[in-house]
């Protein structure tokens, strides 16, 4: 019998489930986005600790399901008399009312927990990579348009200075060009500044130098209607998932507090292994059932825990609908928000456009002594300041695309997660 019950302990104990991680690379596209992104699910500490956390929570799993197996003591009495003796005991549970079995789903629903825990940090680390992949180009189209203004001032610069030496303009007007030439310079440094953190964040999110930055792939930001997109993160949300997982978690304490009530009965099995009173060296076996029940508090502590266990579950259902609520709104808000940018995007087009000829009709205007310097360089200024809106808003329009396909898991695949 010993060796029956060890023996189904150690295949058992070969069976217990294992949880591998992989992350699947088979996907068509290798734009650095995407190799960013994946970089983030593998590396990211963030990321590796909900990992491990699922390995803890599937041995949590094992060693409930373990309870089923008999539960083997020994015992041992040593006296200065003739009575010492030592017998092995092996209690084996026939029926503890549901607690083995509400412990092993609960087991699993934390398990599942686990793994949604990890599809929602997944989501939330990709959403800021894409994000901050996507400002990073942003703010490097704004350093060109920067860089640009920068020529432009130096153009208008060399022509005072001409003018300057021909005593046809005054010394005023190239100091004025020399100091927008000096605020276009700063703008830049002040970009390259925000270049320069934005590829510190990337960093830490990746943990990986990414060298080139190919533009977003235009398909991840071409979204259906508006209620698609709402329907569609409200179908895939981890956040929701988890919500009603953990419904289904405090109805299982509901049941755990339940069975806590019932009387346990145990298929018992003695054997003695020394019995020095014993001269005859005749060893008992023993068999029978054992009925073990106990009410702590005369039975009211354990109602208290069932009242309480009831009450978390209408706490959960009331905090899932909350998350369904909070949802729904953070999607409304970035789908407003992307109406918003698409309108400023198409209106500061015309705004560049609109500078731009204005710009060339007051050159022409100023050679032919009717337009001011001052008037000039403030229209040079305002058609700079019209292209870096619209690169700021371009980028804008993506990262807000970028939030909206991660959270409808269009990145998912791409990025190696199996949802």
């Amino acid at each position: 019998m010993i060796r029956f019950i060890l023996f189904a302990m150690i295949c058992t104990s070969t069976a217990l489930p294992s949880t591998v991680f992989a992350i699947e690379t088979t996907t068509n596209t290798s734009n650095s986005l995407f190799s960013a992104l994946k970089s983030t699910l593998k590396l990211n500490p963030r990321v590796l600790t909900e990992r491990n956390k699922i390995v803890a929570f599937s041995r949590d799993l094992a060693s409930e399901k373990m309870q089923r197996l008999p539960a083997l003591s020994v015992l041992a009495e040593v006296e200065d008399s003739d009575d010492s003796k030592g017998l092995i005991r092996v209690l084996q549970p026939l029926w503890v009312g549901g607690r083995i079995d509400n412990a092993i789903v609960k087991a699993e629903i934390q398990l599942k927990l686990a793994d949604t825990e990890l599809l929602r940090v997944q989501r939330e680390l990709m959403e800021q990579t894409a994000v901050t992949y996507a400002n990073l180009l942003g703010l490097k189209e704004r350093i060109k348009a920067a860089e640009m203004n920068i020529k432009e001032h130096q153009r208008l610069l060399d022509l005072i200075n001409r003018r300057q030496e021909g005593n046809i303009s005054s010394m005023t007007d190239v100091q004025l060009a020399q100091s927008r030439l000096y605020q276009a310079t700063l703008q830049n440094e002040d970009l390259k500044g925000q270049l320069q953190r934005t590829r510190t964040e990337l960093y830490a999110l990746t943990l990986t130098r990414i060298k080139d930055h190919e533009p977003v792939p235009t398909f991840l930001t071409d979204l259906p209607g508006h209620a698609q997109i709402e329907s569609t993160v409200v179908k895939v949300s981890a956040r929701l998932a988890q919500a009603k997982l953990e419904i289904e978690k405090s109805r299982m304490d509901v049941a755990l507090s339940k069975s806590e009530a019932m009387p346990r009965v145990y298929g018992r099995l003695e054997q003695e292994l020394y019995n020095r009173g014993n001269t005859g060296q005749n060893l008992d076996t023993s068999v029978g059932l054992v009925i073990e029940g106990t009410l702590q508090g005369a039975g009211f502590s354990n109602w208290e825990r069932i009242k309480s266990a009831d009450a978390r579950v209408r706490a959960t259902r009331m905090q899932s609908d909350s998350e369904n609520n909070d949802i729904r709104r953070n999607t409304l808000t970035l789908l407003s928000d992307r109406d918003m940018f698409r309108q400023f995007f198409t209106l500061n087009q015309s705004l560049v456009q609109s500078t731009a000829k204005t710009l060339t009709s007051y050159f022409r205007q100023y050679e032919a002594g009717r337009k001011s310097w001052l008037d000039l360089l403030n229209i040079q200024q305002e058609h700079a300041r019209a292209r870096l809106t619209l690169e700021q808003v371009r980028s804008s329009l993506e990262q807000v695309g970028l939030r909206l396909a991660v959270q409808m898991g269009r990145l998912d695949s791409l990025s190696g997660i199996n949802p």
